[in-house]
């Protein structure tokens, strides 16, 4: 008799955990990712004005893995640009849940795949990253949690910078950049390891990076290699006092860069390639 009570409790308990266990699955699986997405739809239409689209995303409550995809940001009213503010194939992260208890956001990786960036300064001094403000909303408590990343990885993105506040506006595309960083935390005194940074410019121009970072409070020390790293944005800046402009050119820098406490320190050698200045006529 006790055998068959213990048995039937057995059972109980067995069919509520795996309830439970359902219950949890279908919160997570499907229930989150439809939230998630509509306050992502909704926080990026009152804070910038237009409504973005989300391909999918989708929540693994087991291992607290989110991912987007197929994210895309259109253009902001009144720059005259047809191209997306932002978008991205994929964009997940993984997060441990028990660092929260001690105030701690605590990433265990962070990815992000084919993201093209758009930003415009316009004539005015304004840019298409203008955040609508809410007259209502009560001033908000400082941010005193703690953010670590044990990893972050950018794959083949890019970003088109545009500067219309000169005669001759500046346009720069960067990309296609790749990013490896890994134990990122703003805690106070925590270092970065900058694995690798590498920007794409122009036909054959490229910006590397590694070294170490120290986000709080900031410093860095870093291995610096440029090659032929075009000049053509020079003409903007030479266009608002003189009637020049760069014909061609580019620069190679080679070296090491300090920071710290506002000092910065450059052991290295640069070199200026096939410099050409014409007079605008």
């Amino acid at each position: 008799m006790i055998l068959k009570f213990a048995s039937a409790t057995i059972q109980k308990i067995a069919f509520g955990f795996a309830g439970f266990i359902a219950l949890y699955a279908l919160l997570g699986f499907f229930v989150v990712p439809y939230v998630v997405k509509q306050e992502a739809v909704k926080t990026v239409e009152s804070k910038f004005g237009v409504k973005p689209e989300i391909k999918k995303i989708s929540f693994n409550p087991f291992i607290f893995e989110l991912t987007v995809e197929g994210f895309e940001m259109p253009a902001a009213v009144g720059t005259d640009s047809s191209q997306s503010r932002l978008k991205f194939d994929l964009f997940s992260l993984n997060m441990s849940i028990f660092p929260l208890l001690k105030k701690e956001i605590h990433l265990s990786s962070v990815i992000l795949k084919n993201a093209q960036l758009q930003f415009i300064i316009l004539s005015n001094g304004t840019t298409n990253w203008v955040v609508k403000e809410d007259k209502n909303k009560k001033p908000e408590a400082p941010f005193d949690w703690i953010l670590n990343f044990e990893h972050i990885q950018i794959e083949k993105s890019g970003l088109d910078f545009i500067d219309r506040t000169h005669v001759s506006p500046l346009e720069l595309p960067l990309g296609p950049i790749s990013l490896q960083a890994s134990n990122i935390s703003t805690s106070l005194g925590a270092n970065t390891d900058l694995n690798s940074l590498l920007i794409s410019v122009g036909d054959k121009g490229h910006v590397k990076i590694n070294g170490s970072l120290r986000m709080k409070p900031f410093s860095a020390a870093v291995h610096l290699d440029v090659a032929e790293f075009p000049l053509d944005f020079v003409t903007a800046y030479l266009s608002d006092k003189t009637l020049l402009s760069l014909k061609k050119g580019n620069i190679d820098i080679l070296g090491n860069v300090k920071y710290e406490k506002g000092n910065v320190l450059f052991e290295g050698s640069s070199q200026v390639n096939d410099l050409s200045l014409e007079e605008k006529g």
